[in-house]
């Protein structure tokens, strides 16, 4: 137990500890969520405790999750679904239904009760929105499509996480019959949205730019937006996380989503710390007794299974397997969702103890284990190709094109996103034969209304392109900011066809000039070009 009898020295000495372990989650290049659970287990009853602060922290927990529900509201933005619509609509559909069903059957095959098994049959199923952006944007690679189709599946999961919030809530307050029980939460809804939809049309519009004209005021309005909204929906009969979410959300269509979501993100990260270690705090010693099965068995399914069904739904919209398996790779891990999921569950007396300490170890190891994943995913799937290739599905032509022709290109351009598109614009009425490869259907689709010469591949495959012959080439421009795939076609390129020039985009001064010392003719930095434009003004 601790010994210090004094609530801030307490949280000091918590606090200190934290930074300690995150200081060597950094060094292991782990996520900080998992020494945050860490923290937890040290201070539980059985070892350190935190009792003389136990109520703040379980209030500051639940501060903690209402604030990290609120900004997901926030960010529930349709710009993906505009984008990727189709393929991030029908491919995080199939993924939940996949995996859910699986999931439930695996648990039920542990011996799981049909309603705890349904718990964890979801709680699986999520992937984390925050481990998924953060190793992204460290690595700057949020624009690609593997990256936005990641972005949409976890935004197609937000929503589903929200249903299932609202329907799981019901169903364990459920005192009447299933029709009453419906009636009931219709009529709530009904009575909680009209407002809201009055206040989202026109009251909002009008006293937001008001209140936001002082930095200060419109931080306290949004705290007491939110915690207003939850504290209706909790007495509403629905949940205080839901009644964020929808907060969130309402604000989400606003001009002041953005500044909002950023003042409140220190907020958040201070409390969901605290939520945290209240999760690992709550797992004991002897709670780890018969449940090594169980958290190993879920562990593998959301690292290997999940993935496998993630790449095969995105194969069967025609994505090829490299774009698949790294859109698959970066959601194999569980929810911080997962792991609120769970505690709900536990307070409602749903589910046990143990059941909320397997599905917390399963986040810490799939966490732990999807960051290598996620960091040398160009190295696995290089392995693991040959079994990838048959997660594919042969790109569909029409009927009056089942005759590929062949393309000698005079100029190849690789990549019709990221300023692809004004350089097709302007070689349009050029009389040098143009040949466009992306690898996204839905770009393909495009181009092949628009009447424009493409072919569906990337950089790494071209050679093995059916119909795509080189004797012609004169230049090569790759939109394409990825220094491996670039380094690939230099390769392939200066080997084959050392007339061509190469030109190429690249993420910084960095990349560039490892393309010059490959052979690269000219290099593109964008925020160059960008700072060049903006002085000549």
């Amino acid at each position: 137990m601790f010994l210090i009898n004094n609530p801030f020295a307490e949280l000091s000495f918590i606090f200190i500890l934290v930074f300690v372990i995150a200081t060597v989650m950094r060094l292991l290049r782990q996520p900080f969520i998992v020494g945050f659970i860490l923290t937890g287990i040290l201070f539980s009853p059985q070892l350190l405790g935190i009792e003389h602060i136990d109520s703040v922290v379980v209030l500051s927990a639940q501060l903690g999750v209402a604030l990290l529900l609120f900004i997901a509201g926030l960010h529930l933005n349709p710009y993906y679904l505009k984008t990727d619509g189709k393929a991030i609509i029908l491919s995080g559909i199939g993924q939940i239904v996949g995996t859910g069903i699986l999931a439930y059957l695996i648990s039920l095959a542990l011996g799981f009760t049909p309603i705890v098994s349904i718990y964890l049959a979801i709680a699986l199923t999520l992937s984390s929105t925050i481990i998924t952006l953060k190793l992204l944007a460290d690595r700057k690679l949020t624009s690609r499509l593997y990256a936005r189709l990641s972005i949409g599946i976890l935004l197609i999961q937000d929503v589903f996480v929200a249903i299932a919030l609202v329907v799981l809530n019901a169903l364990q307050n459920q005192t009447s019959s299933v029709t009453e029980l419906l009636l009931s939460n219709l009529a709530w809804l009904i009575i909680v949205f009209v407002p809201v939809i009055i206040l989202q049309r026109y009251v909002l519009p009008k006293i937001l730019p008001k209140i936001a004209k002082v930095q200060e005021y419109l931080f306290i309005f949004v705290i007491a937006w939110m915690l207003v909204f939850a504290t209706i929906f909790e007495f509403a009969g629905f949940s205080l996380e839901v009644g964020a979410l929808l907060a969130g959300v309402i604000l989400a269509s606003t001009i002041f989503a953005t500044e909002i979501s950023a003042k409140i993100k220190p907020l958040r990260d201070f409390f969901l710390i605290i939520f945290f270690i209240h999760l690992g705090s709550n797992i004991t010693i002897t709670s780890f007794d018969g449940i090594w099965v169980p958290v190993l068995v879920f562990s593998g399914f959301v690292l290997i299974v999940k993935p496998i069904i993630v790449t095969i739904c995105l194969g069967l919209l025609g994505f090829r397997s490299k774009v698949s398996a790294r859109t698959a790779l970066n959601l194999s891990h569980i929810s911080e969702f997962s792991l609120i999921l769970m505690a709900l569950g536990f307070s409602a007396g749903v589910i046990d103890q143990q059941v909320s300490v397997i599905i917390t170890l399963v986040a810490v190891v799939t966490i732990a284990v999807s960051t290598y994943l996620i960091t040398y995913d160009e190295w696995i799937i290089e392995k693991l190709a040959p079994l990838l290739h048959h997660t594919e599905r042969k790109w569909r032509v029409r009927k009056d094109e089942q005759t590929k022709p062949k393309f000698n290109p005079e100029i190849l351009l690789i990549g019709a996103r990221q300023g692809g598109k004004y350089i097709i614009d302007a070689l349009s009425g050029s009389q040098k034969n143009l040949l466009v490869i992306d690898y996204d259907p839905e770009v393909i689709n495009k181009l092949q209304r628009d009447k424009i010469p493409c072919l569906f591949g990337d950089l790494d495959n071209l050679n093995d392109i059916e119909g795509l012959h080189f004797e012609e080439i004169e230049f090569i421009i790759s939109t394409v900011q990825d220094l491996e795939a670039n380094l690939t076609g230099l390769h392939f390129f200066n080997k084959n066809f050392p007339q061509a020039k190469y030109i190429s985009y690249a993420a910084d001064d960095k990349d560039a000039l490892q393309l010059y010392e490959h052979g690269a003719t000219y290099a593109i930095v964008p925020h160059h070009v960008g700072g060049q434009f903006v002085s000549t003004l």
